[in-house]
């Protein structure tokens, strides 16, 4: 027969009490539920990227055309006004129609101007408008582990703690823990306070997605 050390019964023993089974089973099932949650926000990421890449391949197209638009306006329309004044100065026999011509094409032109201004602040503002998001979607995925962290019976519960350390330097390893995520909270206080800022300021300017960022600073705050 195979003799069984008093030390390794006693420890396999301990493993089989009901309280280390719940545990293990309940650290398990907390892996398990952070895996799905970083898998579920690993393909939402995914998606906001794809997306992100569409937009940012059109507002490049759009940039370019906004371009070759104002230099034709620049290069164009100044050789023309030029070639216009000359043939008023030389009092040419279609004065009027010259003109009338001239006035047409700045008016032209400053329409043109003044919308392709409106185009490149709402290319800004959408842009503004996807960091803003990405960075909101990131801290309440912080603020979300963070909090499952903090209420684990290791951090809420005294007794807990005592029995799980039974010495000073498990204690003390529990406590640098403390502190660490103590730091971590408060260095990312002002992360969040600037991202808020930053939506409010979108806000006040009147971002037309105005609304959806005043969810995500009200999300955010609550977090």
């Amino acid at each position: 027969t195979v003799e069984i050390d008093p030390l390794d019964a006693r420890e396999i023993q301990v493993l089989e009490t009901a309280e280390d089974i719940q545990a293990r089973r309940d650290q398990v099932l907390t892996h398990f539920q952070n895996f799905k949650d970083a898998a579920k926000y690993r393909r939402e990421k995914l998606e906001d990227s794809r997306e992100y890449q569409y937009f940012k391949r059109d507002a490049d197209e759009l940039e370019i055309w906004i371009n070759e638009k104002l230099q034709i306006c620049s290069q164009d329309g100044k050789a023309l006004d030029e070639f216009g004044r000359q043939l008023l100065d030389n009092q040419h026999y279609s004065s009027d129609l010259i003109r009338e011509k001239l006035d047409l094409l700045s008016k032209s032109r400053v329409l043109l101007l003044d919308k392709i201004s409106e185009k490149r602040r709402m290319l800004q503002n959408t842009s503004n408008y996807f960091t803003f998001e990405r960075d909101c979607d990131e801290l309440k995925l912080w603020a979300k582990e963070k909090l499952k962290m903090a209420l684990t019976k290791d951090y809420m519960d005294t007794l807990n703690i005592n029995l799980k350390c039974g010495d000073l330097i498990g204690v003390q390893n529990l406590c640098r823990k403390h502190q660490a995520l103590g730091s971590e909270i408060q260095n990312h206080e002002g992360r969040i306070r600037k991202v808020c800022n930053e939506g409010e300021d979108m806000i006040n300017q009147g971002h037309f997605a105005a609304p959806e960022t005043k969810k995500h600073i009200v999300n955010l705050q609550f977090k």
